[in-house]
């Protein structure tokens, strides 16, 4: 829980850290998701680098780039 005026990218941390074990009907269950989508809001070097420490693969849109 946080305050009403703070960005959503200061919660990316405590938000994938919070996602539960992905079931799946073969092998050991997951403990992270393998890619992680966002919009240009989560682009900064900090955010890029603390998901590749965690071995997810960031897909954020970069600032600048159009949308289509």
């Amino acid at each position: 829980m946080s305050a009403a005026n703070v960005h959503d990218s200061q919660a990316l941390k405590s938000l994938l850290m919070a996602v539960p074990a992905i079931r799946s009907r073969r092998g050991p269950r997951r403990r992270r998701p393998a890619k992680m989508r966002a919009d240009k809001a989560y682009h900064s070097a900090e955010h890029r680098t603390w998901l590749r420490r965690r071995g997810i693969v960031p897909r954020i849109t970069r600032p600048g780039v159009k949308s289509g």
